[in-house]
């Protein structure tokens, strides 16, 4: 009889620690947890993640320097908060959004010359902290003149303010300034008079009439650099007759950049 019983006591003690080691490895099990939120790499609408680019660097009119950065991905109604942004390190002030484009937002700042290097720059939308993925792109001293452009060349047998001769004529804006290897900016259409007011400033003007001073099978333009607004030019062929047909306006040429916008 105690034999007996020694033996149910025994199979009980095994069923009972077989219980506690089947517990023990159950309580071990993990569960897998979510992604961490917070994250630049959130896709907002499931399409794409939210991106903030530094479009460029460069001079503008006056002499001024213009830093562009642009947000991408940003679905409606989602506004970002104002841009942070450093150069050289340096904290600089904050910046607020000059508008929207589709879904690309556009952060502008206008300075004065000197050595730029993007650091670091972010904008907050809808809680997640978006940095900028270039930073360090365009750095470089930029002493920026006004009406100057480092692209613009003289073409031998051009002057400002003087007569030119052409065997044929330039044919439009984009070959009259890229002679110069700049691009055009709008013009005037043509007076008719011997003089005429600009309505803008440009880097350089290019004045047109029809061969007056050239001779007949010829072509008269004039270059003038730089121009104000409300300057008065003058017919290529001044003071023959005739009359200016055209005048056009030309800027510094955009360099190729994929990230402008």
């Amino acid at each position: 009889m105690n034999r007996v019983r020694y033996f149910v006591s025994s199979l009980a003690i095994l069923a009972l620690a077989s219980v506690a080691v089947s517990s023990a490895c159950n309580s071990a099990v993990v569960a897998p947890t979510s992604p961490a939120t917070g994250s630049t790499e959130i896709k907002p609408g499931g399409t794409a993640a939210y991106q903030l680019n530094l479009s460029h660097i460069e001079c503008v009119e006056g002499g001024k320097v213009e830093v562009h950065f642009v947000l991408l991905h940003v679905p409606n109604p989602k506004v970002p908060s104002q841009l942070s942004w450093y150069n050289n390190g340096v904290l600089q002030p904050l910046v607020t959004t000059s508008g929207k484009t589709g879904n690309v937002w556009h952060f502008s700042v206008l300075t004065n010359p000197g050595a730029f290097n993007v650091t670091a720059a972010s904008v907050i939308v809808d809680g997640v902290v978006v940095s900028v993925h270039n930073a360090g792109a365009y750095t470089g001293l930029y002493n920026c003149t006004p009406n100057v452009c480092a692209a613009l060349v003289t073409p031998q047998g051009w002057g400002n303010n003087q007569l030119t001769c052409l065997a044929s004529p330039l044919g439009s804006p984009s070959a009259e300034c890229g002679l110069f290897g700049l691009a055009p900016d709008g013009g005037d259409a043509g007076s008719g008079a011997q003089t005429q007011t600009t309505s803008k400033a440009a880097i350089l003007a290019i004045v047109k009439d029809g061969s007056v001073g050239c001779g007949p099978g010829n072509q008269s333009y004039t270059m003038v650099s730089p121009v104000a607004a409300g300057q008065t030019v003058f017919q290529p062929g001044y003071p023959n007759g005739g009359g200016i047909s055209h005048v056009t306006f030309c800027k510094c040429p955009v360099p190729a950049n994929p990230l402008r916008q």
